[in-house]
């Protein structure tokens, strides 16, 4: 997959859905009514296609009536195709729909028709098969999750009142994103707590050059993480951030993380880091904060 096609593809997303971001298989993806669109783009052929693919349904009961569905609707919906995918030895089956599109032929207008056109036969699958058969919406857990603060995708906002006491922070730290996005040779850029006990928040472009890795320290990296309080895995979550694996070996930094597609929303993510040091760090806004990259100077405010 060439980073040309994919920048390509996630700048013209980025003008067509509201919220983006790149999925543990490394393909962009967004939510829109009851089901969750992930965008990848395959090269084996002989020309470059981008797939648009959303699993509709899932935990269906393997049953005859499903399969029997699935071929009698496999193509009705126009340009989209339905499959049932099931596991071995599972006793629930998945639903499908996708659409494959030549990557040559998508200028803006025809991506938004497209991914407008799809999401619409999508959600119209998932009503159907979830009335015939029922069965789990994964879109509308994800909503669910975001609402129990399990695994909210949102940005944090700060209250009016928190808002003003870390404005000066909130500044700064917009500028230095903006510096990492104008400047690539900064490579990253990491935010300090001076005298916080190690607490630090890093940002850093994904080597696709489509995203940026966004992570909070994790208590393994805390010198003395019982200052931060009882309780900081729970309050990191709730703010938005995926936590560490905590198994032996794990490749993820024992950090916590989240993906931003590029380009971002500097202010809301500026605005998002003083929401995690205030709500999960719980560092007070009359703290040092120190911020550099690669490059640049470290400031502070």
């Amino acid at each position: 997959m060439t980073k040309d096609i994919r920048a390509q593809i996630a700048e013209l997303l980025a003008t067509t859905v509201a919220d983006m971001w790149t999925d543990e298989d490394g393909d962009l993806a967004f939510r829109e009514g009851k089901v969750v669109v992930s965008v990848s783009v395959d090269e084996s052929q002989d020309w470059p296609v981008v797939v648009l693919s959303t699993i509709t349904n899932t935990d269906l009961p393997r049953i005859g009536a499903l399969y029997k569905y699935a071929a009698e609707h496999a193509f009705d919906r126009q340009f989209t195709a339905l499959t049932v995918a099931t596991e071995p030895g599972e006793p629930v089956a998945d639903v499908i729909l996708g659409w494959e599109i030549i990557a040559d032929t998508l200028q803006p207008d025809v991506l938004a028709w497209a991914v407008g056109f799809f999401v619409g036969q999508a959600n119209d699958v998932a009503d159907e098969v979830h009335t015939l058969f029922g069965g789990d919406l994964p879109g509308t857990e994800l909503v669910v999750d975001e609402a129990e603060g399990e695994a909210p995708s949102e940005l944090g906002r700060l209250s009016d009142r928190a808002g003003k006491r870390w404005r000066k922070h909130v500044d700064h730290i917009t500028r230095r994103l903006e510096r990492l996005l104008d400047h690539p040779e900064e490579e990253f850029v990491v935010i300090e707590v001076e005298g916080g006990d190690g607490v630090y928040l890093q940002l850093a472009p994904t080597d696709d050059g489509l995203s940026v890795r966004y992570e909070a320290v994790g208590e393994a990296h805390l010198p003395h993480p019982e200052t931060t309080g009882k309780g900081l895995e729970k309050r990191l979550v709730a703010c938005g951030w995926t936590a560490p694996d905590r198994a032996e070996g794990a490749e993820d930094g024992g950090n916590y993380y989240r993906y931003l597609p590029l380009p971002f929303d500097v202010a809301a993510v500026a605005e998002d880091a003083a929401y995690t040091l205030d709500e999960g760090y719980r560092v007070k806004p009359g703290a040092r904060i120190a911020i550099h990259g690669k490059v640049g100077r470290k400031t502070r405010s």
